[in-house]
């Protein structure tokens, strides 16, 4: 009966219950944070919508009958125990927290109903904030309003989506528009904008399956793209990067490469492409002028990434590193042509078109690989948040691993794939943690 009466999103009993259409239940002001942030219920994430449905007056006595039956039976094991004084809390608090912290989290959040004094140790923000920092090492208090139980309650429900969540658990909306096939999308926050072989791009809301915007310009297919809440820039093959206002859509530049475009990257100061010129071109992003040329490769330049420092970049003849201040090729990561790959801190995780998945240190180009089942076909795509990475290749399947102890995890697999032409391209790890629970 406790776990009937107990809200899932803050694990404390019901306070003022509703039952959302899709039949799970949570406190009222629970689902009034939910919706804020994203208005899916966070087991089934069905979205719902305002105004919330009233209270559930079922639930509501649940929570009243099961209240009563506990301090019955409280009253009655203080009836039949010999009346005693406890020295439990007469210890210093820190001692209470230190022996609390070699509890299960679960059993933490039970004790904190046994009574005010429970309640007062296992909601202390050290407590939670050193089992988020052993479970979840690259978490951030911040987006939780620094509260670092709500962190972890968070978290967990992530972790759990990824162990258990099934792709038939989600709700599927098309968003329709283009005439031709989609070759490139992004996410930012509530915002997607798409490139097609339509020559177009297109900016949507996530909650609007209708454009918001058509962008007009390119001559070619629309390759690469990335945007952020002032600027869009996107890549095509008609050999030009094109710098667009997102609000407007208007064009504001463009800039001239001597082949089709296939990558780039940009900041607030700078944009960095590259594709069958094998040049990579760092451009002001202001005004759309090179400021410094990288050469080197002698293919086609497809993936690329870059932080304060370096450039990292991917073609047919190897992945190479750059020093971003002078343009010098610092070194040679692979020789091998990858497929793709992703940057984590120091670490290229990258995918081959053979199926393997490996890790190479980018200051000194070492190699290892993952231990567990690998694909048996190309890797299109890999997406890491610095503990976690995830793959999707040609063989239909995207799998999960854990990048700090090398380890396979788990895999899903779409068994209607008839073709390396309708197999899974690419993967967004912000969706993949939005969606999944």
């Amino acid at each position: 009966m406790e776990d009937v009466c107990t809200c899932w999103v803050c694990f404390e009993l019901f306070e003022d219950p509703i039952t959302l259409h899709c039949g799970h239940s949570f406190c009222l002001e629970c689902a009034s944070k939910v919706y804020k942030k994203n208005p899916c219920c966070p087991f089934c994430r069905r979205p719902f919508e305002l105004p919330l449905p009233p209270v559930n007056k079922e639930i509501v006595q649940l929570v009243v009958d099961y209240v009563k039956s506990q301090e019955v039976k409280n009253e009655r094991m203080e009836e039949s125990a010999p009346p005693q004084e406890s020295d439990f809390f007469q210890l210093p608090d820190e001692v209470l927290i230190d022996i609390l912290s070699f509890l299960p989290p679960r059993d933490i959040g039970k004790s904190s109903r046994v009574c005010r004094d429970f309640q007062r140790l296992a909601d202390d923000s050290w407590l939670w904030r050193d089992i988020c920092q052993n479970l979840f090492p690259f978490c951030s208090v911040d987006k939780y309003g620094k509260n670092w139980k709500w962190c972890y309650v968070a978290r967990s429900q992530l972790k759990y989506g990824w162990d258990e969540g099934k792709a038939s658990q989600f709700e599927v909306t098309t968003f329709r528009g283009h005439t031709n096939y989609v070759n490139c999308f992004q996410l930012y926050r509530n915002n997607i904008v798409s490139g097609s072989a339509d020559h177009k791009l297109k900016i949507w809301k996530v909650d609007n399956a209708e454009a918001s915007s058509t962008l007009v310009g390119h001559n070619g297919v629309v390759n690469c793209l990335n945007f952020n809440e002032v600027k869009i820039v996107s890549g095509a093959s008609d050999s030009t990067v094109r710098i667009w206002d997102t609000k407007t859509g208007i064009p504001i530049k463009s800039i001239a490469h001597t082949g089709a475009v296939h990558t780039l990257q940009f900041d607030d100061s700078k944009i960095i492409s590259g594709g069958d010129g094998r040049t990579i071109l760092v451009s002001d992003v202001r005004d759309g002028s090179t400021t410094l040329r990288l050469d080197g490769h002698n293919s086609s330049v497809f993936k690329l990434t870059f932080d304060n420092n370096n450039v990292i970049s991917g073609g047919q003849d190897g992945i190479k590193v750059w020093d971003l201040r002078t343009g010098n090729l610092l070194r040679n990561l692979s020789s091998a042509a990858p497929s793709t790959f992703q940057v984590a801190g120091n670490q290229a995780i990258v995918g081959y078109n053979d199926g393997q998945l490996q890790i190479i240190d980018v200051a000194t180009a070492a190699v290892s690989s993952f231990n567990g089942p690998r694909h048996y076909a190309r890797i299109n795509d890999v997406q890491t948040d610095g503990k976690n990475v995830a793959t999707a290749a040609a063989d239909g399947t995207i799998k999960y691993w854990d990048l700090t102890h090398k380890n396979y995890f788990t895999h899903w697999k779409n068994t209607n794939l008839r073709s390396i032409r309708s197999s899974l391209a690419t993967i967004s790890w912000s969706v993949l943690l939005q969606t999944i629970h």
